[in-house]
């Protein structure tokens, strides 16, 4: 299975959003992935972008197509994905991370 599956889950409500290797639209299925080829297309700071290239990322995975969206619009989700190593899961969650940070550095302090 070459599923990629993110879960989203707190007391209110619950998201499941699977991409899948075809481009067939599904119930809870993120479709947006297929029009993004840049880490531009995805919402980042033009600051993370470009840490980005530094880094040698090119375009970014399935994966992170798929999380980055999501987590900058729902900042106070839960997510769990299952895929496989390499694959960019950790760009994928730190990215939005840094991304929120760098517009309040202190945060509740």
């Amino acid at each position: 299975n070459d599923n990629n599956i993110i879960t989203s889950n707190d007391e209110e409500e619950s998201h499941q959003i699977t991409t899948p290797k075809t481009k067939k639209k599904h119930d809870n299925v993120m479709s947006s992935t297929a029009l993004v080829n840049s880490f531009e297309d995805l919402g980042l700071d033009s600051t993370l972008v470009a840490r980005c290239r530094y880094m040698g990322f090119k375009q970014p995975t399935r994966v992170q197509q798929t999380i980055i969206p999501f987590l900058l619009q729902n900042v106070d989700k839960h997510v769990m994905c299952l895929s496989a190593t390499g694959s960019g899961k950790t760009a994928a969650f730190c990215l939005p991370i840094l991304q929120h940070l760098s517009h309040d550095p202190y945060g509740i302090y």
